[in-house]
C-alpha cells in the first residue's frame, strides 16, 4: 500500500510538471523553444505513465509493456497535431518496472524523430509502432513512417539529443538497433531482451 501511495504521488508529481511545461510552450506560439518543451513534456510523462500503472497493478514490479507504450503512443499523438499514430501489439508482454522505463524513454524518442523529421509542418502522416513477441526471451520494437527518408550521411551517432537518449535508453536496455532506408519511409527495429541477463556475455 505505501509503494502504491508513493508511484501515486510520484505520477501526479510528474504531470503536474508536464502541465506546466505544456502552459510555458502555449505561451511562446511559434519560438524555437515550443518543440524543445514538447520534447520536454513527451520524457516526463513517459515515466509518469509507468508510476500511474504501479499504482493501479496488484505488482508493482512489473509493468505491461504492450499497454504501457498504448498510453504513450496517445500522449505522443496529443503532442503531434500533424501526426496519427498507429499502435498494435502482438501480445501483452510483462517487463520489470525498471526496464520498461528505459524502453518508454527508447520509444518516445524514435517516435518523437519519426513525428518531427519525417513529415514537414504542413502535411499530415502516420507513423506505425508495432511491437512483437520473439518467444519467452525477448520483443522487438518497430517504428516506422511514410516520409521522406533519412538525410544524406544520417548516422547513430549522430550529437543531437535525441540520439544520445536513445544510445543511453539501448545500453541500459541492453537493446539492439537496426534501421531501414525504405521507399518511401524509415522504420526503426529494436530487438529487446526481456530480462537483463538474456543478452549479457
Amino acid at each position: 500500500m505505501l509503494l502504491k501511495e508513493i508511484n501515486y504521488r510520484v505520477k501526479n508529481s510528474l504531470q503536474m510538471v508536464a502541465s506546466m511545461l505544456s502552459l510555458q510552450a502555449s505561451t511562446l506560439r511559434d519560438s524555437p523553444a515550443v518543440q524543445s518543451l514538447q520534447d520536454a513534456i513527451g520524457r516526463i510523462s513517459a515515466v509518469a505513465r509507468v508510476h500511474e500503472r504501479l499504482y493501479r497493478s496488484a505488482n508493482v514490479g512489473c509493468v505491461d509493456l504492450a499497454a504501457y507504450l498504448g498510453d504513450l503512443c496517445r500522449d505522443l499523438t496529443g503532442l503531434a497535431t500533424n501526426c496519427k499514430i498507429r499502435y498494435a501489439p502482438d501480445a501483452d508482454v510483462g517487463m520489470v518496472t525498471d526496464r520498461a522505463v528505459h524502453v518508454g524513454l527508447l520509444a518516445t524518442e524514435l517516435i518523437s524523430n519519426a513525428i518531427k523529421h519525417a513529415y514537414p509542418t504542413d502535411s499530415a502522416g502516420v507513423v506505425d509502432v508495432r511491437l512483437f513477441r520473439q518467444g519467452d526471451a525477448s520483443v522487438t520494437l518497430s517504428i516506422r513512417d511514410q516520409g521522406a527518408g533519412l538525410p544524406e550521411g544520417f548516422t547513430t551517432n549522430a550529437k543531437g539529443v535525441g540520439m544520445k537518449i536513445i544510445r543511453a535508453m539501448l545500453g541500459q536496455c541492453r537493446g539492439k538497433l537496426s534501421v531501414l532506408n525504405l521507399a518511401p519511409g524509415t522504420e526503426f527495429v529494436v530487438e529487446l531482451p526481456l530480462a537483463d541477463n538474456a543478452s549479457s556475455a
